[in-house]
């Protein structure tokens, strides 16, 4: 057993030697003596200590002293532990769209285990993975990766082995790029108190394929800002396919999507009424800002579902282009029409939400290397991270509240047990 403030324990022990100390003092009635006269005597109760051979009461002295220790042991936290590992190790891989092999990413983290070490792999959020067992790798991970969620995985995960570990290492399993890092990131790592061993696995190349556009007329807007953007140019496969004016998939769109391409329905026929709400949202991403378009655009009255990922957003909140998942490629839908005759497709704003809505699934991927700066606080310094910090964080152990209801059972049979004094 183990005290996490063994000075509360010392605090009762003293607490309870004072009272048996106190209890050799003996107040009691002195001897009653027939005198001559009583005038000369106080009219009040006589009492007057001294001191005594033996205690005096010594079921109230137990009773006291017992509820003073169990008090005492009980704020200071005591754990009943078992003989502890003197390191543990998590390793934390990354399986997202950022990582060109995922199966070499695999059997680098695998490489780093040993006997009850845990294995956690993270997109956007942590998961745990068996250790023991192997995991069949896909040709590759479509989810956007995420250091913030996976250090809050990891952060967990080792809460989990203060009961069996003195201190844990973290080995992290990573293409280490851009879109994986944002501003939550340095103070979730700060929360890691200790170096972090990186190992850095090769990143996926960014897709260079075409933006085709399908079923739009001569003087479309959409297509003209494309133009405009030169989206995939020189690129020999269409990467996104946008239909226009349609609403429902066919087989091949089902079969593009599926083999990862990114399907957008976008309708070319208004066929609702001018929005006066007045803006339109993109939220950024990694790769830039967000895009803000004031203009009289025209909300489709069939809405963007809101079962899938939000990409854009009116300014009341209503969902105005969602996407959805489908095989390794997803399909995006976009409620908002664009007016016909206007310069909308040569202003910047309009240029940048249109660069969203045809971005490749997940959106725009920025996988750039991960600057040195950045690199540095991922890894830290120090060595492993002590796992007592973590301990004290569990909240207050069961025993001790056992402890304490020992302690108020004994304070209550002391108020029975005392004796009305004269």
């Amino acid at each position: 057993m183990t005290l996490l403030a063994p000075w509360f324990l010392a605090a009762g022990a003293a607490a309870a030697a004072l009272t048996v100390l106190l209890h050799f003092l003996a107040r009691e009635r002195p001897p009653v003596l027939l005198l001559p006269t009583t005038r000369f005597v106080p009219d009040h109760p006589a009492r007057a200590p001294s001191r005594a051979m033996r205690p005096s009461d010594l079921l109230l002295l137990a009773l006291r002293a017992a509820a003073l220790l169990l008090a005492g042991l009980a704020l200071a936290q005591p754990r009943l532990v078992s003989p502890k590992a003197a390191l543990a190790r998590i390793v934390l891989v990354e399986r997202s769209r950022a990582v060109a092999r995922p199966a070499a990413a695999l059997d680098s983290a695998r490489a780093w285990l040993r006997d009850g070490d845990a294995l956690l792999a993270f997109d956007s959020a942590g998961h745990v993975l068996a250790a023991e067992s192997p995991v069949a790798a896909p040709d590759r991970w479509t989810g956007r990766g995420s250091l913030t969620g996976g250090l809050v995985a990891a952060l967990r995960a080792a809460a989990a082995l203060a009961a069996r570990a003195e201190s844990v290492e973290l080995v992290l399993v990573s293409p280490l790029v851009r879109e994986s890092w944002d501003a939550a990131t340095p103070a979730v790592r700060a929360e890691w108190h200790g170096a972090m061993r990186l190992v850095r696995v090769a990143a996926a190349e960014p897709r260079a394929g075409a933006v085709v556009v399908a079923g739009a007329a001569g003087d479309d807007p959409v297509a003209a800002t494309l133009a405009l953007l030169g989206a995939g140019a020189g690129a020999a496969t269409p990467a996104v396919r946008i239909r226009r004016g349609v609403a429902e998939l066919s087989g091949d769109d089902s079969a593009f999507a599926a083999a990862g391409g990114a399907l957008v329905l976008w309708p070319d026929d208004p066929g609702g009424v001018g929005d006066t709400v007045g803006a339109i949202v993109a939220p950024g991403s990694a790769a830039g800002a967000e895009a803000v378009v004031v203009a009289p655009l025209v909300r489709h009255p069939g809405g963007a579902p809101g079962s899938g990922a939000v990409v854009a957003v009116w300014a009341d909140g209503v969902p105005a282009a969602s996407e959805r998942p489908l095989g390794a490629g997803c399909v995006r839908r976009v409620a908002v029409a664009p007016p016909a005759a206007s310069d909308l497709a040569l202003t910047p704003a309009w240029r940048g939400l249109v660069e969203r809505l045809a971005a490749p699934c997940g959106g725009a991927r920025d996988l750039a290397p991960l600057p040195d700066a950045a690199r540095a606080v991922l890894a830290g310094a120090g060595g492993a991270m002590p796992l007592a910090r973590l301990e004290r964080r569990a909240g207050f152990p069961p025993l001790s509240a056992w402890l304490l209801l020992a302690a108020a059972v004994a304070l209550l049979a002391e108020t029975l047990v005392r004796r009305p004094r004269a």
